[in-house]
């Protein structure tokens, strides 16, 4: 230990190691002091061991050497100062990693001959093969969230979304967030994420999303695509200028939302090369006039709304397969 003076009120780390069962250490000779009134950041790489420090600490997991205080005393489940927010990807718990990713394959009814090879990719892909045979508890949650992925890298992930935090119990700003972020920039797939028009009745149930916190989020990930729901909430339009250029938009409930000059405004304010069409389909847009979803009307009033034809290629087709070379 570093001589450091711990306070009245402090988090103590005195050498600790981790190691999960036959597995790998996970964390070797962990010291250090946080006393009251510290702001302490854990940063590292995904599998570096920061949610089982934090899992340490919380008295989740039990110590393999060293020893975790708090005040002094063993931290527990039951410690009133303590409060735990989980980060846990929907992972089956009774089995192991390469089950877990051959779970949608077997779903889908793909080959028994054929699966295989495909958790194998695909847990190489996350850099997860060597804990094929390894349940999720023995994971750290950086390395399950990556599991996550590789179960939708096997059934050919193009996209992440329709996303909306608020709604799905996570935060843009979470840690788990950042770690699908980062493997977003990896493997070139965009976020799909919703947004609300703040100008709309959010009394119906809609839930209101700042557009301010999407524009701050394509900033704080520049490197990452972010297509956002229904024109961005009117984003493109908006008094916020100088809109970060991985922000696309799609099109989708426009019809439902907005008049159709909405389409002309949009490329206007953004240009045709970063508007996606999207429908919504089989939902009704007209409800108001129309029983059924009709694809080719929301088609055709795009086509009708005066914009030149090579703005229409670019919404109808060109931007998606830029955007998603897979398709």
């Amino acid at each position: 230990m570093s001589e450091v003076t711990a306070s009245a009120c402090s988090v103590q780390f005195d050498a600790v190691v981790k190691k999960f069962g036959d597995g790998p250490t996970v964390l070797q000779d962990i010291n250090f002091i946080a006393n009251d009134g510290d702001f302490v950041a854990i940063i590292g790489p995904s599998g570096c061991g920061k949610s089982t420090l934090l899992r340490l600490l919380a008295g989740l997991v039990p110590i393999t050497a060293g020893q975790v205080k708090i005040d002094g005393a063993a931290p527990g489940p039951e410690s009133p100062e303590l409060a735990y927010v989980f980060q846990e990807p929907t992972l089956l718990a009774w089995q192991r990693v390469a089950a877990n990713v051959e779970l949608p394959l077997v779903l889908r009814k793909v080959p028994a001959n054929e699966r295989a090879a495909i958790v194998h990719r695909c847990l190489s892909q996350v850099r997860l093969s060597d804990r094929a045979d390894a349940f999720p508890r023995q994971l750290s949650g950086g390395q399950q969230m990556r599991v996550s992925i590789a179960r939708a890298l096997a059934i050919e992930l193009l996209g992440i979304g329709e996303l909306l935090d608020c709604v799905q119990g996570y935060r843009y700003s979470d840690e788990s967030f950042h770690a699908l972020a980062e493997l977003a920039r990896e493997y070139d797939v965009p976020f799909n994420l919703h947004v609300t028009d703040p100008k709309l009745d959010t009394k119906s149930g809609m839930q209101p999303t700042p557009l301010n916190d999407f524009v701050d989020l394509a900033n704080a990930l520049p490197d990452n695509t972010f297509i956002l729901a229904h024109l961005g909430g009117g984003l493109p339009w908006s008094d916020i200028s100088q809109l970060p250029t991985n922000l696309y938009f799609d099109t989708a409930a426009v019809p439902l939302i907005y008049h159709t000059d909405a389409y002309r405004r949009a490329v206007a304010a953004v240009g045709s090369d970063r508007i996606l069409f999207g429908s919504d389909y089989p939902l009704r847009l007209h409800p108001r006039d129309s029983k059924h979803p009709a694809i080719d009307r929301i088609v055709s009033e795009i086509q009708s709304a005066g914009l030149a034809e090579d703005e229409l290629s670019a919404m109808m087709g060109r931007n998606l397969q830029r955007l998603l070379p897979r398709v």
